[in-house]
């Protein structure tokens, strides 16, 4: 297996993984606190109502496995800003590698499903 770890690159690796760490947070309370009312179960645009005529392919999302709530959202949302707070403070770096990397596929896939059931605002 090549050897993954780049000495040359540390700062910069630094850089973008703290930077798209905040990003995420910043996305996350964003989501937690307006998705309810723009797509929430009694928002603007349901997402129940996107769920109901996009299938999953077209729009994957956890929402389709387990159906949406307003809770749900929220509990997502503190799921992702809690994992992309251990990023930012260096924490998931010490982690192994494939945790590491599987933490980063967590939050696209968290943060993909909130958008692909956004609907308009989104």
């Amino acid at each position: 297996m090549p050897e993954l770890s780049a000495p040359d690159y540390q700062l910069a690796r630094f850089l973008i993984e703290r930077g798209l760490a905040a990003v995420y947070i910043v996305a996350f309370v964003v989501a937690a606190r307006q998705f309810p009312a723009l797509c929430g179960e009694r928002g603007l645009e349901p997402a129940t109502d996107l769920l109901r005529v996009v299938p999953f392919r077209r729009a994957p999302s956890v929402f389709h496995l387990v159906g949406y709530s307003d809770r749900l959202l929220v509990a997502i949302s503190g799921v992702g800003a809690i994992l992309a707070t251990a990023y930012l403070v260096g924490l998931a770096q010490q982690w192994p590698l494939p945790l590491t990397m599987f933490g980063w596929l967590a939050l696209w896939a968290l943060y993909q499903s909130i958008v692909n059931v956004g609907g308009t605002f989104y």
